[in-house]
């Protein structure tokens, strides 16, 4: 087992549920089939590679594994999937690296769907940059972040005001206060519409 989890933070796709801001410029269904894609490029990139590639879902009673497999049966193998828990995103964020490490990876890199341009080398930047850091931040143009890797569940989500443009900076500021080391790395667009 690698000592690395990639974990993509998705969605189960749905009409109405879905890039409902982009729905609104290019309508559901092509929302939903973007979205897919998406989803289908990241497994391809990521399936296989030096990390474990795991799915932090929602909604939780879907069956995401069998979904992904729809979008890259040959990789299906390579990939993991388990719920989001949590009341909202920085708790699912703290759920996820709580998980992981539960299960015995040394560091964990979580991803945004949102990000379909990252590539397995700005991924092996992130890993590379934690044997020096604690935390590794990727910075978004708005404000907040394409990715967030740490060797241990810091739990530096709670109070943050998700989806403003000071997320990376108030995340940024609290781990210098107790942690040795956070690492930005390479400015990033998504597409969070």
């Amino acid at each position: 087992m690698p000592d690395t989890a990639l974990v993509v933070m998705a969605r189960y796709p749905q009409v109405g549920t879905t890039k409902t801001r982009l729905a609104r410029t290019i309508g559901d269904e092509e929302a939903v089939r973007l979205y897919r894609a998406f989803l289908t490029d990241l497994a391809h990139k990521f399936a296989g590679q030096a990390c474990d590639l795991h799915w932090a879902y929602t909604p939780a009673e879907v069956d995401y594994l069998s979904f992904i497999a729809t979008l890259a049966p040959s990789l299906i193998e390579h990939m993991h999937a388990f719920p989001q828990q949590g009341i909202d995103l920085g708790a699912r964020l703290h759920h996820v690296f709580r998980w992981t490490h539960d299960r015995g990876y040394q560091s964990t890199i979580i991803i945004s769907s949102d990000s379909p341009q990252i590539s397995p080398k700005i991924v092996a930047q992130a890993q590379k940059a934690l044997n020096k850091a604690d935390v590794v931040l990727g910075p978004a143009d708005d404000g907040g972040y394409y990715s967030i890797a740490m060797r241990r569940p810091y739990d530096v989500f709670r109070d943050i005001p998700m989806s403003t443009s000071i997320v990376s900076w108030r995340i940024c500021s609290i781990l210098m206060n107790c942690l040795t080391c956070c690492i930005w790395h390479n400015c990033w667009r998504q597409i969070v519409h």
